[in-house]
């Protein structure tokens, strides 16, 4: 079994390690990333050859704000969680009835291969690929040659633009706006620099290409063809993506899933006078997308919810390489042999029956945040 692909200068070496992929029908991960912007990369999942989903490293948000509002727009990818569980958070669409399932599947379908477009235009590449397969339930298998082969046209368009427009994660704006209304005059059929002046899109904050052609109701690909002689003009100018920063607080986060607000209550006040913060979760669907963003230590989880019970949403989490090893304490009403046994085989670290009273909770929340996590027996 391949356990890493190394990186192979050239035009084709993307294609190359599809081709050999696909061959050898492997699974697991092929991570690609650029030489020239090591921030930058995409990542695409295998089962047996035949590619699962495709996904970028980077700009997730931005991403999935645009294709989202082209593919469905009354959907808010707002509340999806693209650091980690992205591909959950599309199936949470479906499993909270906002799409059908045979859209759901059209839109991983989209989503993969727009993907793809950009994977096969990143020259050179370095690639690692991991034997591991992180993605359940399985919604799209198609072989690298038909997904590709349908944009095979945008993927030779995107290479031709590609020395000054890399990717759709750049960032393109102007430093000086008076300069910008002096090249709106000195370029008069400039009519998609004249749409750039709504102040959706300002240039001046240095929007990504994809957050332009969302803003603008264009294709990514037709807006940065429109683009690319103002650039070369140096009339705008680029800048690399860069990760926004994200803010710390020292008092360590406690997630809580409950669809109680009494118990949801109850253990803010118990947990937040023991010094911790408290991210209190009420629809389980959303779930994912919040514990991604808080990056909580523990998680309290009540097994029955509605929409998805505790043990298939701890299932879930443990497929997240961000919440994999994050304690999970089971809150139920019952405390069966049945009940503990299933908690575990989920991935479950403890399990308590409500009502607890404050020490209990306080004690058993400390015990599993130190360095060894004891696993529910």
């Amino acid at each position: 079994m391949l356990d890493a692909l190394p990186a192979i200068e050239g035009e084709t070496s993307v294609i190359k390690a599809f081709k050999k992929i696909s061959k050898q029908q492997l699974s697991g991960q092929l991570t690609i990333r650029s030489f020239n912007s090591p921030a930058v990369g995409w990542r695409v999942y295998f089962g047996k050859g035949k590619i699962h989903y495709a996904t970028s490293l980077v700009a997730n948000q931005e991403r999935m704000d645009y294709l989202i509002s082209k593919f469905s727009p009354y959907l808010n990818a707002s509340t999806m969680d693209v650091k980690d569980q992205e591909y959950y958070s599309l199936i949470s669409f479906w499993r909270s009835g906002k799409l059908s399932f045979q859209k759901l599947r059209k839109l991983i379908y989209v989503v993969t291969q727009e993907a793809l477009i950009h994977c096969l235009n990143f020259q050179p590449a370095k690639l690692e690929f991991q034997s591991q397969m992180a993605l359940n339930p399985i919604l799209v298998s198609i072989a690298p040659k038909a997904f590709a082969d349908p944009v095979r046209e945008q993927i030779l368009e995107w290479k031709k633009i590609r020395e000054d427009i890399p990717s759709p994660f750049i960032k393109i704006g102007i430093e000086n706006i008076n300069q910008f209304y002096n090249l709106i005059e000195k370029h008069s059929n400039a009519a998609s620099l004249t749409a750039l002046s709504n102040p959706l899109t300002t240039l001046r904050q240095f929007p990504t290409l994809y957050e332009l052609a969302k803003s603008l109701n264009q294709e990514p690909l037709h807006l940065a063809q429109k683009l690319q002689p103002y650039i070369q003009q140096k009339d705008l100018q680029t800048k690399p993506y860069e990760p926004p920063e994200t803010k710390q607080d020292n008092a360590p986060v406690v997630a809580c899933i409950d669809d109680s607000h009494a118990v949801q209550r109850n253990v803010t006040l118990i947990l937040e006078s023991a010094g911790y913060q408290v991210v209190s979760i009420t629809e389980p669907d959303r779930a994912l997308t919040t514990l991604a963003r808080q990056s909580p230590i523990l998680i309290l989880m009540d097994i029955t919810m509605p929409d998805i019970n505790g043990y298939e949403l701890s299932r879930l989490l443990r497929q997240s390489s961000a919440l994999a090893d994050v304690p999970i304490v089971m809150l139920t009403g019952r405390d069966g042999v049945v009940d503990r046994v299933r908690a575990r085989m989920v991935g479950a670290s403890d399990y308590i029956t409500k009502p607890f009273n404050p020490n209990q909770l306080i004690q058993l929340v400390q015990k599993l945040t130190q360095k060894e996590q004891p696993v529910l027996s």
